[in-house]
């Protein structure tokens, strides 16, 4: 299982981020559990990469993300807003903190 600190996280967005060039409107991305608290500095390693994402927007994620997975040997769960067992209130967004702002997408965590 990999380790993942805080740089490897940010190089595996700036991936996803480089790979959505050409997509037609940005992407929020959030993340949860040990990846967002990786992110904040309370947490060092990550054993995988936990996003939440719209539907629409797990369309063209989902083929990225596995391509990644493959090359760099890494787990991303794709999570998917409304398919989780305790699901998020539908205002969660308004409790993410924008933690960045790469060239296709947004950076969130869950505050």
């Amino acid at each position: 299982m990999a380790k993942i600190d805080e740089r490897k996280l940010l190089g595996y967005i700036k991936q996803i981020d480089s790979k959505l060039k050409g997509h037609t409107k940005r992407i929020d991305i959030c993340c949860a559990g040990g990846t967002a608290l990786t992110l904040l500095g309370t947490k060092y390693l990550s054993h995988d990469i936990d996003l939440i994402v719209s539907h629409e927007d797990s369309v063209p994620l989902s083929s990225i993300t596995a391509e990644i997975e493959f090359k760099a040997k890494v787990t991303i769960d794709l999570i998917v807003e409304g398919d989780l067992t305790y699901p998020l209130p539908s205002d969660y967004k308004r409790y993410a903190r924008k933690i960045g702002s790469f060239e296709n997408l947004d950076l969130y965590i869950l505050n």
